[in-house]
Protein backbone atom coordinates (compact mmCIF):
# COMPACT_ATOMS: atom_id res chain seq x y z
CA UNK A 1 0.00 0.00 0.00
CA UNK A 2 3.05 2.94 1.01
CA UNK A 3 3.94 1.75 -2.69
CA UNK A 4 0.78 2.25 -4.18
CA UNK A 5 0.62 5.92 -1.98
CA UNK A 6 4.33 6.98 -3.11
CA UNK A 7 3.45 6.32 -7.30
CA UNK A 8 0.07 8.40 -6.82
CA UNK A 9 1.88 11.10 -5.10
CA UNK A 10 4.38 10.98 -7.29
CA UNK A 11 2.20 10.77 -10.38
CA UNK A 12 0.38 13.91 -8.66
CA UNK A 13 3.68 15.84 -8.23
CA UNK A 14 4.65 15.62 -11.86
CA UNK A 15 1.25 17.05 -12.75
CA UNK A 16 1.87 19.97 -11.11
CA UNK A 17 3.73 22.40 -13.35
CA UNK A 18 6.99 23.72 -12.66
CA UNK A 19 7.49 27.17 -12.73
CA UNK A 20 7.80 29.10 -16.26
CA UNK A 21 10.63 31.19 -17.20
CA UNK A 22 7.87 34.22 -17.26
CA UNK A 23 6.99 33.29 -14.17
CA UNK A 24 10.26 33.51 -12.57
CA UNK A 25 11.24 36.57 -14.19
CA UNK A 26 8.11 38.28 -13.40
CA UNK A 27 8.68 37.14 -9.36
CA UNK A 28 12.45 38.61 -10.25
CA UNK A 29 11.39 41.98 -11.32
CA UNK A 30 8.84 42.81 -8.68
CA UNK A 31 11.28 41.81 -5.92
CA UNK A 32 13.60 44.09 -8.03
CA UNK A 33 10.74 46.77 -8.83
CA UNK A 34 9.49 46.95 -4.79
CA UNK A 35 13.35 46.98 -3.42
CA UNK A 36 13.79 49.77 -5.97
CA UNK A 37 10.50 52.11 -5.17
CA UNK A 38 11.39 51.94 -1.73
CA UNK A 39 15.04 52.75 -1.81
CA UNK A 40 14.88 56.43 -3.26
CA UNK A 41 12.95 57.23 0.06
CA UNK A 42 15.86 56.74 2.39
CA UNK A 43 18.23 57.82 -0.15
CA UNK A 44 16.64 61.04 -0.23
CA UNK A 45 16.14 61.45 3.61
CA UNK A 46 17.87 64.67 4.53
CA UNK A 47 19.10 64.59 8.54
CA UNK A 48 18.62 61.16 9.21
CA UNK A 49 14.75 61.82 8.99
CA UNK A 50 12.52 59.88 6.83
CA UNK A 51 8.75 61.70 6.61
CA UNK A 52 5.97 59.68 5.76
CA UNK A 53 2.71 61.65 4.89
CA UNK A 54 -0.53 60.13 5.55
CA UNK A 55 -3.89 60.68 4.20
CA UNK A 56 -7.20 58.87 5.65
CA UNK A 57 -11.06 60.75 5.78
CA UNK A 58 -11.00 61.41 10.19
CA UNK A 59 -14.08 63.26 8.66
CA UNK A 60 -17.36 63.03 6.29
CA UNK A 61 -18.92 59.83 5.27
CA UNK A 62 -16.12 57.00 5.10
CA UNK A 63 -14.70 58.37 8.73
CA UNK A 64 -15.33 54.84 10.69
CA UNK A 65 -12.65 53.51 8.04
CA UNK A 66 -10.19 55.64 9.98
CA UNK A 67 -11.20 55.46 13.44
CA UNK A 68 -8.71 53.08 14.19
CA UNK A 69 -5.60 55.36 12.67
CA UNK A 70 -4.59 57.27 15.90
CA UNK A 71 -4.31 54.11 18.02
CA UNK A 72 -2.47 52.32 14.58
CA UNK A 73 -0.13 55.40 14.13
CA UNK A 74 0.73 55.90 17.98
CA UNK A 75 1.95 52.05 17.91
CA UNK A 76 3.89 52.21 14.77
CA UNK A 77 5.51 55.55 16.25
CA UNK A 78 5.98 54.03 19.69
CA UNK A 79 7.63 51.23 17.96
CA UNK A 80 10.17 53.58 15.57
CA UNK A 81 10.73 55.95 18.81
CA UNK A 82 14.13 54.63 18.71
CA UNK A 83 14.85 54.93 15.29
CA UNK A 84 14.93 52.90 12.47
CA UNK A 85 18.67 51.45 11.55
CA UNK A 86 19.30 51.33 7.82
CA UNK A 87 22.94 50.61 6.25
CA UNK A 88 24.47 51.32 9.35
CA UNK A 89 22.44 55.07 9.71
CA UNK A 90 19.78 55.45 12.83
CA UNK A 91 17.09 57.64 10.80
CA UNK A 92 13.79 59.14 12.62
CA UNK A 93 11.00 58.54 11.55
CA UNK A 94 8.73 61.41 11.48
CA UNK A 95 4.57 60.72 10.51
CA UNK A 96 2.59 63.58 9.15
CA UNK A 97 -1.35 63.13 8.74
CA UNK A 98 -3.63 64.72 6.57
CA UNK A 99 -7.71 64.73 7.05
CA UNK A 100 -9.07 64.17 3.64
CA UNK A 101 -12.88 64.73 5.18
CA UNK A 102 -13.58 61.94 2.06
CA UNK A 103 -13.48 64.45 -0.49
CA UNK A 104 -11.43 62.85 -3.57
CA UNK A 105 -10.43 66.98 -4.75
CA UNK A 106 -9.26 67.59 -0.92
CA UNK A 107 -7.08 64.15 -1.03
CA UNK A 108 -5.43 65.63 -4.18
CA UNK A 109 -4.29 68.85 -2.87
CA UNK A 110 -3.34 67.19 0.39
CA UNK A 111 -1.17 64.58 -1.44
CA UNK A 112 0.37 67.96 -3.18
CA UNK A 113 0.55 69.30 -0.02
CA UNK A 114 3.15 66.74 1.70
CA UNK A 115 5.14 65.78 -1.19
CA UNK A 116 5.38 69.95 -2.25
CA UNK A 117 5.29 71.68 0.87
CA UNK A 118 6.28 69.11 3.93
CA UNK A 119 8.63 67.29 1.49
CA UNK A 120 7.64 63.79 2.90
CA UNK A 121 9.81 60.63 1.41
CA UNK A 122 6.92 58.31 1.25
CA UNK A 123 3.47 58.67 1.18
CA UNK A 124 0.75 56.39 2.12
CA UNK A 125 -3.27 56.34 2.35
CA UNK A 126 -6.28 54.45 3.24
CA UNK A 127 -9.82 53.64 3.36
CA UNK A 128 -10.17 53.28 -0.37
CA UNK A 129 -10.03 54.50 -3.75
CA UNK A 130 -11.18 57.97 -2.65
CA UNK A 131 -7.67 58.46 -0.82
CA UNK A 132 -5.47 56.27 -2.08
CA UNK A 133 -6.40 56.87 -6.21
CA UNK A 134 -5.09 60.96 -6.01
CA UNK A 135 -2.33 60.23 -3.63
CA UNK A 136 -1.00 57.36 -5.52
CA UNK A 137 -1.57 59.95 -8.74
CA UNK A 138 -0.05 62.89 -7.62
CA UNK A 139 3.15 61.27 -6.70
CA UNK A 140 3.58 58.96 -9.76
CA UNK A 141 3.02 63.02 -11.32
CA UNK A 142 5.87 64.23 -9.95
CA UNK A 143 7.83 61.24 -10.74
CA UNK A 144 9.23 60.06 -7.01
Amino acid sequence: MEEKTSARSRHLKSLQPSPSRRTVLKVGAATFASTAVFAPAVLRADNLVIKVGHISPKTGPMAGFAEAQDRTLDGVRKALEPGLQIGGKTYKVEFITKDSQTDESRTAELANELILKDKVDIITASAGSINCNPTAKHYSLLGL
